[in-house]
């Protein structure tokens, strides 16, 4: 039997709970109908991967979390021992995370999303202001961003 599936609805509702929201508020939040929540938290109703997906996001928790599909969030599993990583390894590492971050910044704006925007997902992850500043001007400066003539 897949217990997963039976602790969806008890994480979707302990997390809404946890963010001190009605189902209608809730749903208002992630544009669903509230009938639809109300399915969902009761196991009558299984939403989308795309749902899914946004309810994570909302809730800050991974997806594998809210179906059930881990017993804890991430953010609580406690670390483990492991050898610590020499700086040419960190480097790398950051190279790599710099270098997907670069990238999809690129491709976020041939697909029109404006720098006001991309500024601020870079805040909402976390980079200062003036990392911010000095990856949207390398985006320039590679050519990856263009400005635009008004």
């Amino acid at each position: 039997m897949d217990t997963s599936k039976n602790l969806f609805p008890q994480r979707l509702k302990e997390l809404r709970k946890s963010a001190n929201l009605t189902q209608q508020e809730l749903s208002n939040k992630i544009n669903i109908k509230q009938g639809t929540y109300s399915r969902w938290e009761r196991g009558l109703l299984e939403p989308n991967l795309a749902q899914i997906t946004d309810l994570a996001i909302f809730f800050h928790v991974s997806v594998d979390y809210l179906t059930g599909k881990r017993d804890r969030e991430y953010s609580t599993i406690s670390t483990f021992d492991h050898e610590p990583m020499s700086v040419e390894e960190s480097s790398k590492i950051a190279d790599y995370v710099i270098s997907s971050i670069f990238t999809a910044l690129s491709s976020a704006k041939e697909k029109g999303i404006s720098e006001a925007t991309m500024v601020a997902l870079l805040s909402e992850l976390g980079f200062a202001p003036e990392a911010q500043t000095k990856l949207i001007k390398q985006l320039y400066e590679t050519g990856a961003l263009k400005q635009t003539e008004e």
